[in-house]
């Protein structure tokens, strides 16, 4: 049905996947397949052709973000008009509201108040968001009360992550991250109920902002691993060499990790231009002796033998049709 499923929104939105192949787990969640291809070609006007699926989520949230607010400041029936600048800034303070409640939940009164949009419900941002299917509006404790609730938990956690980005724009050391009141919101005992989601944003958000810095390299050893393993989501362009290195190290010294780098690397192995693809792979592999290779590898494929069939029988298939000759180097 997943895969069904995708075929059938890439359908309705025009979108030509080619041979590419699908991104199943990607896009098991109904709300992401949707984002992704609304932003993708959201007016259906003419086919467009994509060569290579993302892997990120906030990614995919940037895009879908940019385009809520291109949309909503575009909208002339509204009586009150709102600019893109707007409708970021109350983005923002939608994340500091989600940050400071430590939940996935915040009063809309308190929203508003920051935001100081009080206005007609028809041109009132929590309606507007809502519409773009950002926000929930669902009924509070108490009569006439109301909280406003994030409608994917992934997209809430990239909000927050971006306020506290842009609430700190020069700590490109990340020293607010270390600070006792972030580290208890992100592993202690009142931990934000959206910490994993945050935190999964933040390894993608940092190096964009930062040029190239990693947030594996400015948090506390406890939580290295974690945004190390991250990298695996982050847009090629911004994995850097010191990344592959230490993935490259973690590989050859903890095998332990090896079965969950190997689940990884599959989601990139083929973006030609990801430093992770399947070169990276056939690199790792190649420097281990026979006998772990078969403890590791072998063992790994074995397991997952109906995907890798599979996936082969798709190659096959795609290379005959295309007729397609690999090169050595290939």
């Amino acid at each position: 049905y997943t895969v069904k499923a995708i075929r059938d929104y890439l359908r309705y939105y025009k979108i030509d996947a080619g041979d590419t192949e699908l991104p199943i787990s990607f896009f098991k969640r109904p709300i992401t397949l949707r984002i992704y291809c609304e932003v993708t070609n959201p007016d259906k006007s003419n086919v467009v052709k994509v060569n290579q699926f993302p892997t990120s989520l906030p990614e995919i949230f940037g895009r879908y973000i940019d385009y809520s607010c291109k949309k909503i400041s575009e909208m002339t029936q509204l009586p009150q008009r709102y600019s893109e600048a707007d409708i970021r800034l109350a983005l923002y303070y939608l994340g500091q509201c989600w940050w400071e409640s430590n939940s996935r939940d915040c009063d809309e009164k308190v929203f508003k108040n920051l935001i100081q949009n009080d206005v007609a419900w028809d041109a009132s941002l929590v309606n507007l968001l809502s519409q773009e299917g950002i926000i929930f509006r669902n009924p509070g404790e108490r009569p006439g009360q109301f909280e406003l609730t994030p409608v994917y938990d992934a997209l809430g956690g990239f909000l927050i992550a971006d306020y506290l980005i842009q609430s700190n724009p020069h700590d490109s050391d990340l020293l607010w991250f270390n600070n006792k009141v972030a580290l208890e919101k992100f592993g202690g005992e009142e931990s934000h109920y959206l910490s994993s989601d945050i935190f999964r944003s933040l390894v993608s958000l940092v190096p964009k902002k930062f040029q190239g810095v990693q947030l594996w390299t400015l948090i506390p050893q406890e939580y290295k691993l974690s945004a190390l393993l991250g990298v695996f989501e982050i847009q090629p362009g911004l994995i850097d060499q010191e990344s592959t290195n230490k993935i490259e190290e973690c590989f050859q010294q903890a095998p332990d990790l090896r079965v969950e780098i190997f689940n990884r690397l599959v989601g990139v192995r083929s973006n030609k231009d990801n430093p992770l693809n399947s070169k990276f792979l056939t690199q790792l592999l190649r420097d281990l002796s026979v006998s772990e290779r078969d403890l590791c590898w072998t063992e790994w494929t074995r397991l997952n033998s109906d995907k890798v069939v599979a996936n082969v029988k798709r190659l096959i298939k795609k290379w005959a049709a295309h007729k397609t000759k690999v090169s050595d180097s290939d």
